[in-house]
């Protein structure tokens, strides 16, 4: 026989006797009084809720009426054992899902799942992985160590205080809203235990069967899921190089979700003047946009673009973040910044359903703002990650010269899709990769429709430290080259087309040579006759090198003085018409292009 604890509301406008029937119904569906469960006696149970026995023996009554308890000569009164089955004709408004519904339901929803922790493999490639090196420990001890002290535990050690920290609010107010361009008041602004609380938040508030929402593609699958547990009917608007696209297909909906700073998961930032249609078009269409900003840190070169919600001047944008991942992980602190009507009634749902984000970790939090250590630490980590980004670009160039293609990503990880005439099995690659140490995610999982024939990888750098980031690379360029059936068929020549060192020589000096980057540049090499040689790349900027080539015995020779690590490689050349492929010694393609030669 369980003790149930049993809150009765003397405000409520339900009678004693209905609360009790409520609070034992909700225990026998929710699996707390399962079937057989042996309940108090009447007077038992009388005494603990401080009611009158008739109070509780009608409750029981009315209960085995309806068929969820019954009563067993000289024993008591049990929970029924026909409860599942009749739990039909209950007076509930939701039907209860039993644990194999809730199992089977389980397996349709896409998830990642790791053997040991992400920083114990060695090239954990995953965007949302943590390099524990990078966090601000003793910075974060100052604070936690002054948040303690007895004059702020004043501020944080009240049980009963509902509302959120006013001077963290604040800090976040001048020092983490206005780099982004975002001007807000205290009424603005309701605290959350990290963003994806915030987007339940919101969801419970805004969404139900009937909406109708906007949503990107590619994008953030625990967002989506979460969203298609309400009900709720998504549209699935693309992404290109611009962002989400806005155009004529969403003004129906009620709802546009968006991850405009660092789309997730392409890494593309979305450009001003999309940003602006989106804001045009909410307010054509009376459209409530959610800004998703948590990664807008890792945008780390071009052009940083303001927040939606600063260009908004109707208050159509709810906007959310939190606080940086890498620099504060377990803090798990987020917020939401909307209109003063939204705020409150998302402050009075909270209120309903769960308890405030701790005071002590916001109190924490707002210490180490003042202190200046946030945006110090944030500047800081930022340089670190932004030398791990261009390594991994570095890296993908030299190890993939042909192979794939990436998204115009400003920083984080690099959104890679494998040219269509490549046969690949990412499923297979990602699981080989593992076993290897190497942890990519696979880019299926972020699609509507995870069978898509898209052949996407999302590869991160935030958990490997820069020396490692080559190696890893260098890892998966292997493997990737193993398991490509076309690799040594369609993609190899046979020994009779190389062109011979003696005809390198004739054809090599003064030729030009063009192809592309992994990232879809161009790249335009001088051979001078000299033996040295000029190149020029279209990246984010013009960049520049010079190197040298040269001739031994049919291979050709090239070393730069920082590209492609400024390391020596022989090459075999095979040449059709305007077209040239460079192999390894092994016969492996290796890159690919267009020659102009000098005669021409």
């Amino acid at each position: 026989m369980k003790e149930i604890l049993i809150y009765l509301d003397p405000n409520s406008a339900l009678s004693l006797q209905a609360q009790i029937r409520e609070k034992l119904v909700e225990a026998i569906i929710s699996g707390v009084l399962p079937c057989d469960e042996r309940l108090p006696p009447t007077r038992r149970l009388a005494e603990m809720l401080k009611v009158s026995r008739n109070t509780v023996i009608l409750a029981y009554q009315k209960l085995t009426d309806e068929g969820y308890l019954e009563s067993r000569p000289r024993s008591g009164i049990y929970v029924s054992n026909k409860i599942i089955s009749d739990i039909n004709s209950a007076a509930l408004t939701d039907k209860p899902i039993s644990p194999k519904q809730i199992i089977k339901r389980g397996k349709s929803v896409d998830f990642k799942q790791y053997d040991r922790p992400l920083n114990e493999y060695t090239y954990p490639f995953i965007h949302d992985c943590i390099d524990t090196d990078l966090i601000p420990t003793n910075d974060w001890q100052e604070a936690s160590r002054l948040a303690h002290s007895s004059n702020a535990a004043k501020k944080w050690s009240s049980t009963d205080f509902e509302e959120d920290d006013p001077e963290f609010i604040d800090q976040l107010r001048t020092k983490a809203l206005a780099r982004r361009a975002i001007t807000a008041s205290p009424e603005e602004i309701l605290i959350t235990t990290g963003a994806h609380n915030a987007h339940y938040l919101i969801t419970q508030l805004l969404v139900d069967a009937d909406s109708k929402i906007a949503f990107e593609d590619p994008g953030a699958p625990k967002l989506r899921n979460m969203l298609k547990s309400s009900g709720a009917t998504l549209h699935y608007q693309p992404i290109d190089d611009s962002g989400m696209i806005i155009d004529d297909n969403i003004d129906s909906c009620q709802l546009l979700y968006c991850t405009p700073s660092h789309q997730v998961p392409t890494g593309v930032c979305m450009t001003l003047e999309r940003r602006k249609a989106a804001i045009a078009k909410a307010n054509q269409q009376n459209i409530t946009i959610i800004e998703d900003d948590v990664d807008s840190d890792s945008n780390y070169e071009g052009q940083e673009f303001p927040a939606l919600r600063s260009l908004d001047t109707q208050g159509r944008v709810i906007y959310v973040s939190q606080l940086s991942t890498i620099l504060a992980p377990g803090l798990n602190l987020g917020f939401i910044v909307a209109s003063p009507p939204i705020i409150t009634q998302l402050k009075a749902l909270r209120k309903k359903i769960m308890p405030p984000p701790s005071l002590l970790q916001q109190r924490t939090a707002c210490t180490f703002f003042k202190l200046g250590h946030y945006n110090a630490s944030l500047a800081n980590i930022k340089h670190v990650l932004y030398q791990r980004w261009k390594a991994l670009w570095k890296a993908l160039n030299y190890h993939f010269p042909f192979l794939i293609i990436t998204a115009p990503s400003q920083g984080g990880a690099c959104w890679v899709t494998i040219k269509k005439d490549i046969d690949i099995d990412v499923a297979a690659l990602v699981a080989r990769a593992k076993l290897a140490g190497v942890l990519i995610e696979p880019g299926n999982i972020y699609y509507s429709d995870s069978s898509t024939q898209e052949k996407t990888l999302r590869i991160g750098t935030a958990g490997v430290p820069i020396d490692r980031i080559r190696p890893g690379i260098n890892k998966l360029g292997n493997l990737l080259r193993e398991m490509t059936s076309n690799y040594q068929g369609a993609l190899t020549c046979n020994a009779t087309s190389w062109i011979s060192g003696d005809k390198l020589s004739t054809l090599m000096p003064g030729a030009m040579l063009k192809m592309k980057t992994v990232f879809g540049n161009s790249c335009h090499i001088q051979l001078h006759s000299d033996g040295t040689m000029s190149g020029v790349a279209e990246l984010d900027k013009l960049e520049t090198d010079k190197g040298k080539w040269w001739i031994e015995g049919d291979l050709w020779y090239r070393q730069w003085s920082t590209w492609s690590y400024g390391e020596a490689l022989g090459l075999k050349i095979a040449i059709t018409g305007k077209n040239i492929q460079w192999y390894s010694q092994d016969n492996m393609l290796e890159d690919r292009g267009e020659i102009i030669l000098a005669k021409q």
